[in-house]
């Protein structure tokens, strides 16, 4: 019973966060400006398509990859593999549901360098720490093992550089805007 509960409450939750989202930006829409409000909707869009490719990523890719190399690696040291079914099922929600909102990450980022936050040169300058912050998130992240930290790491560093390039773009159009409308005054 244990089992089920569990797995009924986590892929639950994974299925909810999207509506979760959903009503955390109703309540926060009262307090946002009208441009602030045009970019809600794709941005919500987004995150949502992001956690579902991220979440079908982990499900049909990484997992099956993770678990036949758990396996070759126990038949090469002739230990059997007995995954009980709470540990089992627990991986693969916790991996599934984790590497979702781990695709969530360039999201962030675009609306972190579009604020102003993040400094676009700053992030093009330091590629090689970036490389290794997400090296080691996706470690923490997945299981044990390289077989699918690399294969994580990989599309979040693409991920990372395509909202760079679109974040620097939505960055400078916001600032020509800025500039247009103070001129305009």
């Amino acid at each position: 019973i244990y089992v089920w509960l569990s797995v009924g409450f986590l892929g639950s939750l994974g299925m909810a966060l999207p509506f979760v989202a959903y009503f955390v930006a109703r309540f926060v829409m009262p307090g946002l400006t009208e441009q602030e409000l045009k970019m809600l909707a794709p941005g919500a869009i987004a995150g949502t398509i992001l956690f579902f490719v991220g979440a079908a990523f982990a499900f049909f890719f990484m997992l099956p990859m993770g678990i036949a190399f758990m396996a070759w690696m126990s038949q090469g040291m002739q230990l059997e593999m007995f995954p009980d079914a709470m540990s089992y099922y627990t991986m693969v929600i916790f991996v599934t549901i984790a590497t979702g909102l781990t695709f969530e990450l360039p999201l962030l980022e675009f609306i972190l360098i579009y604020l102003g936050v993040l400094n676009v040169e700053w992030l093009k300058k330091n590629r090689r720490m970036v490389i290794l912050i997400l090296v080691i998130f996706a470690a923490i992240v997945t299981p044990p093992d390289c077989i699918t930290q690399i294969p994580l790491a990989t599309p979040l560093y693409l991920l990372y550089e395509v909202a760079l390039r679109l974040g620097e773009r939505a960055r400078k159009r916001k600032l020509a805007r800025e500039a247009a409308e103070e001129a305009a005054e």
